[in-house]
This record gives structure tokens, sequence and C-alpha cells, in this order.
């Protein structure tokens, strides 16, 4: 009896274990499947897998063009290189045409510490590769050579102060004029496509990405400013829009705030409250205008656009009775006779909010009652802080000029460092265009002089300066609040 139940154990067993490696076979197929469908880099469509399996195949027995006959590309012989084919691109392609020969070269000096001034041991030279206009507008390559050295004093190596960004091989001048047609919505080949066409430069997108990178990455300094234009204000306007964040036609959102001289874009996959914390700490102390979004109610002080709620009282009269007509009427009188007052006392304000109150009582009972009923709180604090708009028009055209006309040509922001350039781009550019400064230009002024302030711009550089000239000035001064210094009234 026992042999048997023994037998009867062990064929169970056995059964148990086939059906697990069953699973672990339909298992892995399934990842197989899954990995081949979520791939960022293959194509939208069912044939995926087949086209998976078709570069096998073409792996293991040559790949061949449409006509059967190869690539055309030559082939190398077997070797330590292993497959037989050329590496790189073809001839033709924008890297491989595109010779740097540098025409000359320009050094920068460096007779002592930047820091403490101690003279420097150990000296050599780093040698850089730059593209730039000259002063006749024309693209040339030339080789910059920084002095370096070691302080005994700091104990660090120090290099001599240039104009020039680590992670492109493009000067100041350049790198502005990208930033002003990234502005101007292009994309990266539009740009690659512009410098061959006007300057006979050939760069290929990828190396325009790059240079946007790079400008991204020095925009530290004016960013700080622009947070304390933020900070010196008495309130602040903001809005979001959506866009077109991945390849799979998922959406995000483009947070913009803006306030008297600056402006501030975070794109973000989401559109909650983490995204204020995360990005927006800073200021919400202050008031805001706003639209009815709940994620506002985290600032110190929300004042609801009116704009916003006489487009929803405006569209129930559209088409409704003459009742809904009256009440409409009834509203926008109200708003005209309050959007002119001045800073009133608490008491004013509550008589204000009982009367609109009872013009609010006198609608039907639905869904744009009520949404008016739970407007009613934050629709007079703008006349409790001078200077603040009962609207939100500001925010709405700073999104128009800098975010929505970006909508059809930055759809794949896919990824976060990606989604940072595009923010702190926008935020330089949108600033700039508040204050009336061309970005091409404030980007050549921040490379030539480190201590340059957007709000404080001083004396411009010549119309005729080459960044192989001209060195950059010394590091730069600790950050100034916007109109300490002579430029512009404070913000």
């Amino acid at each position: 009896m026992a042999d048997s139940e023994a037998t009867l154990l062990r064929r169970e067993l056995a059964a148990v274990h086939a059906k697990v490696e069953a699973l672990e076979a339909e298992n892995a197929e399934l990842k197989a499947r899954l990995a081949a469908y979520e791939n960022p880099s293959a194509p939208s469509s069912s044939r995926s897998l087949f086209n998976s399996r078709r570069n096998d195949f073409r792996s293991k027995r040559g790949s061949r063009g449409s006509d059967g006959e190869g690539s055309g590309r030559p082939a190398l012989p077997d070797g330590e290189g292993g497959t037989g084919r050329r590496r790189g691109p073809p001839e033709g392609h924008a890297g491989v045409s595109h010779r740097n020969r540098p025409a000359f070269c320009t050094r920068y000096g460096l007779p002592g510490c930047p820091s403490c001034g101690a003279g420097l041991e150990d000296a050599g030279c780093v040698h850089k590769l730059v593209s730039d206009f000259d002063a006749c507008k024309r693209m040339v390559s030339f080789t910059a050579v920084l002095e370096t050295g070691w302080c005994p004093r700091c104990g660090a190596r120090v290099t001599a102060p240039s104009p020039f960004l680590e992670g492109t091989s493009l000067g100041p001048v350049a790198l502005g004029l990208v930033t002003e047609l990234f502005w101007m919505r292009c994309t990266d080949a539009d740009i690659s496509r512009l410098f061959e066409a006007f300057f006979r430069f050939r760069i290929s997108a990828s190396a325009v990405a790059s240079a946007r990178r790079a400008v991204s990455g020095a925009l530290d300094r004016q960013l700080d400013l622009i947070k304390l234009a933020f900070l010196a204000c008495a309130f602040v306007q903001g809005d979001e829009t959506g866009i077109k964040i991945g390849i799979r036609g998922r959406s995000g959102y483009v947070w913009v705030f803006i306030c008297r001289h600056a402006v501030f874009v975070v794109a973000s996959p989401h559109r909650g409250i983490p995204v204020l914390l995360e990005h927006f700490r800073w200021i919400l102390h202050k008031p805001v205008v706003s639209d009815g979004h709940a994620p506002y109610k985290q600032f110190a002080a929300v004042q609801r656009c009116w704009r916003h709620l006489l487009a929803h009282v405006e569209a129930a009269a559209v088409d409704g009775e003459p009742e809904d007509v009256a009440r409409y009427e009834r509203m926008i009188g109200f708003y005209r006779r309050i959007k002119g007052m001045g800073t009133l006392a608490p008491l004013t304000m509550t008589l204000l909010a009982r009367e609109i109150r009872g013009m609010i009582s006198a609608y039907p009972e639905g869904k744009l009652k009520t949404h008016l009923e739970n407007a009613v709180p934050y629709m007079f604090t703008f006349l409790a802080h001078p200077g603040m708009p009962p609207h939100n028009n500001a925010s709405e055209l700073a999104i128009r000029d800098a975010v929505v006309r970006q909508r059809n040509v930055r759809h794949q922001i896919t990824t976060p460092e990606g989604r940072e350039v595009f923010s702190r781009l926008l935020t330089f550019a949108a600033t700039c265009q508040v204050n009336g400064i061309f970005p091409c230009r404030a980007v050549v002024e921040m490379l030539r002089d480190p201590r340059w302030d957007m709000f404080n711009p001083g004396p411009w550089a010549p119309p005729g300066w080459c960044a192989f000239d001209h060195a950059a000035a010394a590091a730069p001064d600790p950050v100034r609040p916007p109109g300490t210094a002579a430029g512009r009234p404070p913000a």
C-alpha cells in the first residue's frame, strides 16, 4: 500500500514538474514578445516580431539591398574586426562628408589661478576644436588652445576661461543661433539643413541636439536669476496645457508660470500636486492667479480667473433661454464694476461675496451653479493684493507664445533629460522675449561674460565680436536680485 502511494506521489510530482517547465517556456516566449512590442526603437506595427526575425536572418546570411545586390558599401576582410563590413555611415552622410579641419589656432592664456592668484605648476595645454561665425558671418573651424595648470594653494587643476562649452564643438554665436531657431520651433533636422543651405556648414541633427543640451547645462546662473525675479514679485500667474510626450500618443503637460519680468516653464508627464511640490515649492508661498484646477490650492492664496468663469456663463447663455442671457448680463455688469477697484477692506469683500451668491442662487440646479458656488471663495483675492489682475490673460499669452506653437514639433519629449532640456531652454527664451532680448544675443553675452545678467545686461558686445578673437571673463560674481544694478527697474 505504501509503495502504491509513493508511486502516485512520484507521478503527481512529475506532472507538476512538466507543468512548471511548460509555464516557464510560455513565460519566456511572452517576455520576448513583450520586449519586441515595447521596444521604443521598433515601429508601431504588428510586424515587429517579423522584423526581429528578419534581422536575425540577415545577420546570419548577410544584408542585401532592395535589388538583391547588397548595400553597396565596400567590405573589409574578416579579421579582428570580425564582421567584414566597413564601420561608420556611408559616404555622403553629414558626419562623414564634413571635415573639421581647423584653419588656425587661438591661444587662451592663464597667468595664474583665477581664484587665489597663485602661480601654477605642471603647466600644459588643452586643445579643443571649435566651429563658429567670424566677423564676416562665415562658419570657421579653429583650434582653441587652453592653458592649464595645477594650483598648489587651491589644490585643483584650473583651465583658462573660454566661451566654449563641453559636449559640443560649436562656438557661442552658433549656439545662440541654434537656440534662436529652436525657439522659433525648428527641429534639429531643420536646423541642420539651414546651416548647410545658408552657411555651407554640414552638421548632423544629433550634433544639434548635443548643442542644445550643452546650452541647457550652461543656464544655471540665468535660471537662478529668473527664480529671484519670481521671489521679488508680489504674485504669480500660472496655467498648464497638454502636449504629446511619447511615441504612443501619450499626453503630458507643460506648466507655465509668469511674473512681471520672467517666465518659468516645466514639462511633466503628470498634472497633479506632486509636480508643484517638486518644481515650484519655492513659490508656493505666493498668491497665484489661475483657473479652477485643484493643485493650485497649494499656493498661499488663489484668485480664480474671471475670464474662465464668464466663459462658462456665456456658454450657458448662447443656446439658452432669455433668463440665461439676463443672468449673463448681470454677471458681466458685476465683473465690470469690481475689476477696476483697488484694495478693499475685508468687510467690503464679504458684502461682494454675499451679492454674487445672491446672483448665483438664481441659476437652476446643475453643474454650472455648483461650479460658480465653489469658485466664490476665490473670486475676490485680487482685491486684497495691489496690482493683482482678476484674470489669467498673461499666462494664457505666455502659453500660446512659448508652448502651444511647439506642440507640432516637440511631440516626442519621451525622456526625463529631454523634458529638462525643453523646460530650461523655453524658460530662458520666454524670459528673454518678455525682456525684449533675442535669445541668440543672450546666449552670446552669457558665454562671452559669465557675470552677464539678463535683467541687468549692461553694455552689449560689439557687432563683430568673434569667439576666437576674445577670451571669456573671469569667474562670475554672486547672483544678485534683479534691479540692483543699472539696466532696468526692480522686478
